[in-house]
């Protein structure tokens, strides 16, 4: 049994930031909606572990994580043709589809 508290919680609160800018503070609201409490808060917690300093690291790492994945940009997608074999099965794989149907009709049907 854990008998000491060595739960910490880290609380950021990106209005009130001084080291943010407005463009940058817009953008975490943005991003973190869900993720902010009702007075712009990020709070992020952690007893994973039996040492206070090491839950203090933990949180810190989680917070840097979130920070960098809100400013890092996704990578474009680059559109694809599908390839030449999978263009052939695909209409090989209609053709037969068709010709099932066209046996399940009755004769004189057609």
């Amino acid at each position: 049994m854990n008998k000491l508290e060595t739960r910490v919680t880290l609380r950021f609160n990106v209005v009130q930031s001084t080291v943010l800018t407005d463009e940058e503070k817009q953008h975490l609201l943005l991003k973190w909606v869900d993720k902010l409490s009702q007075e712009a808060d990020l709070i992020i917690s952690s007893q994973e572990h039996k040492s206070q300093l090491r839950n203090k690291e933990a949180c810190l790492t989680k917070f840097l994580k979130l920070i960098k994945a809100a400013f890092t940009k996704p990578k474009p997608r680059r559109a694809t043709k599908p390839t030449k074999g999978s263009v052939r099965r695909r209409k090989e794989d209609k053709k037969k589809h068709s010709q099932k149907k066209n046996l399940r009709k009755p004769p004189g049907m057609d």
